[in-house]
C-alpha cells in the first residue's frame, strides 16, 4: 500500500488563489474522491472523459455500476492519473519550460506532462540519460530530415520515366525514387566466355544470337554529375552534423546534470588508494 507523504490542499470557496490545509495527504479513499471532484476537464486524459461521458453509465461496460460501495471508474481513473501517470508541479507563476516533476503521492496542485507540449528540457526530470535520449532522438530526425531534402532531387530523377523507362511494368512504390535499374537489354559479346553469357541463348523478346555469346546489361541511363554532387553534399552534411552533435550532446550531459540532484554528485573517486585501505572506517574518518 503506497502512502502519500504530501498535504492535502483545496481551494477556499470564494478565493481562487488561498489554498487550505486539508492535513496529511494518505493513499485514502477521501483523498482518491478529492482528485476525481479537483479534476479539471481540461486536466484529464481523454479516455478519462470518454469512459466518463459515455461508457460509465452503460451497464454492458461496467455491470456493477448501481452496486452498493461497488467500484467507481471516475475515482480509478484519478488514482491512475494521480499515482500511476507522471505529474509536474504547477500553479499561477508557473514557467512551462521549467517544470518541476511530482511525487505519486503529492496533494498540491498538479498537471499530467503534455505528450506533444513537454519540451526535452522537462524530461531531464525523469533522469540524464531519458533528457539526453529524447534530445538527440529529436535533433536527429531533423538533421535526417534535411539530408532528405537535400537528395529529393535525386529520388524524383530515379523515380521519373526518364531512368526507369515509359513502360516501366516492375514498379513498387518500396523500390520507387532508388538507382535499381529496371530496364534491360540483350547484346552480342564477342569478348564473353560462357561462364559470363548465355550461347543460342532465347531472350524475353524472342529473338535468339544463333551461337553467339549474349549478356543482359542495364539500358538505363549513366547518372549526370549533378546527382553525385548532391550525394556529397549530403555525406558532407552528415559528417559535419554528427561531429558537432557529439559537442552538444556532452555539453547537454552537463546542463542536465547540474539541473537534477542524483547520488553522482555527492559520490567520491579515488583513483590511487593505498594497497592497505581497504576498511570503509578509516575512508570515513579520513574525509569526515
Amino acid at each position: 500500500t503506497s502512502v502519500c507523504r504530501g498535504r492535502i490542499m483545496e481551494k477556499e470557496e470564494g478565493h481562487a488563489d488561498k489554498w487550505l490545509d486539508q492535513g496529511n495527504a494518505v493513499c485514502s479513499t477521501e483523498t482518491i474522491d478529492l482528485h476525481s471532484r479537483r479534476d479539471k476537464e481540461s486536466s484529464k486524459t481523454w479516455t478519462r472523459k470518454f469512459v466518463e461521458r459515455f461508457l460509465m453509465n452503460r451497464s454492458w461496460y461496467f455491470p456493477r455500476k448501481d452496486k452498493n460501495n461497488g467500484p467507481d471508474l471516475s475515482k480509478a481513473y484519478a488514482y491512475y492519473e494521480h499515482f500511476t501517470l507522471s505529474r509536474y508541479l504547477t500553479n499561477s507563476d508557473d514557467d512551462v519550460h521549467n517544470t518541476i516533476r511530482a511525487d505519486p503521492w503529492e496533494a498540491r496542485k498538479t498537471e499530467l506532462y503534455n505528450p506533444f507540449g513537454t519540451s526535452t528540457s522537462n524530461l531531464g526530470e525523469f533522469g540524464i540519460g531519458v533528457g539526453l535520449y529524447f534530445t538527440m532522438l529529436r535533433i536527429l530526425a531533423i538533421i535526417l530530415i534535411i539530408a532528405g531534402l537535400i537528395n529529393l532531387p535525386n529520388i524524383i530523377y530515379y523515380s521519373s520515366a526518364d531512368y526507369k523507362g515509359e513502360n516501366n511494368n516492375n514498379f513498387n512504390w518500396t523500390t520507387s525514387g532508388n538507382a535499381i535499374c529496371t530496364q534491360k537489354e540483350w547484346l552480342a559479346c564477342s569478348n564473353c566466355d560462357e561462364e559470363n553469357g548465355r550461347i543460342n541463348a532465347t531472350t524475353p523478346e524472342g529473338w535468339t544470337k544463333g551461337w553467339e555469346i549474349i549478356v543482359e546489361r542495364n539500358a538505363c541511363p549513366r547518372p549526370e554529375l549533378a546527382l553525385g554532387m548532391a550525394n556529397y553534399a549530403s555525406l558532407i552534411f552528415l559528417v559535419m552534423c554528427f561531429f558537432l552533435l557529439g559537442r552538444y550532446e556532452k555539453q547537454r550531459e552537463i546542463t542536465l546534470d547540474e539541473d537534477k540532484q542524483t547520488a553522482q554528485d555527492y559520490s567520491v573517486v579515488v583513483k590511487n588508494p593505498p594497497p592497505e585501505a581497504y576498511d570503509p572506517e578509516i575512508w570515513r574518518e579520513y574525509f569526515s
